[in-house]
């Protein structure tokens, strides 16, 4: 009876340290990488300048509205936005954005506008350009994740 028992023990431990293990092996694919500044830069400085302007933000947004718009609906929900509703929920806890909390979905000119939001909030010298130091900022790595 007592070896018995010793392997029931066993097997569950043995259990529990598969199911730890297959935990973390998820929990750190779930956390994504940051994208440098100068990684970004080359992704979307479509004219060569050494920075990222409004313009190319929103067509690098545009673009990654329509990849999740899987359904092809002109809008996007909770699940399409996967892990960009962070974003949403901060801009709804200062007051905008509201018809996010009415409707669930976002329009591409709404997600265009979210995109315009966060630029300007990347953008502390206002001079209208990100550069690498201003997309590697906490509000430009929020940017990044709505243009890829």
């Amino acid at each position: 009876m007592c070896v018995m028992e010793a392997m029931r023990l066993l097997r569950c431990a043995a259990v529990l340290l598969l199911a730890a293990g297959a935990w973390i092996v998820l929990e750190a694919s779930s956390v994504s990488a940051q994208t440098t500044g100068t990684d970004a830069i080359k992704m979307f400085d479509k004219d060569g300048d050494g920075s990222i302007d409004l313009k190319e933000a929103k067509a690098a947004a545009a673009a990654e509205f329509d990849k999740m718009d899987k359904d092809h609906e002109g809008t996007v929900d909770n699940e399409e936005l996967g892990g960009r509703t962070t974003l949403l929920d901060q801009q709804l806890q200062e007051g905008r954005f509201r018809f996010w909390k009415v409707k669930g979905t976002l329009t591409k000119d709404q997600y265009l506008e979210l995109v315009e939001t966060q630029f300007k909030t990347a953008d502390p010298d206002n001079n209208g350009t990100l550069d690498a130091k201003e997309l590697e900022s906490k509000a430009g790595q929020e940017l990044l994740k709505l243009l890829q």
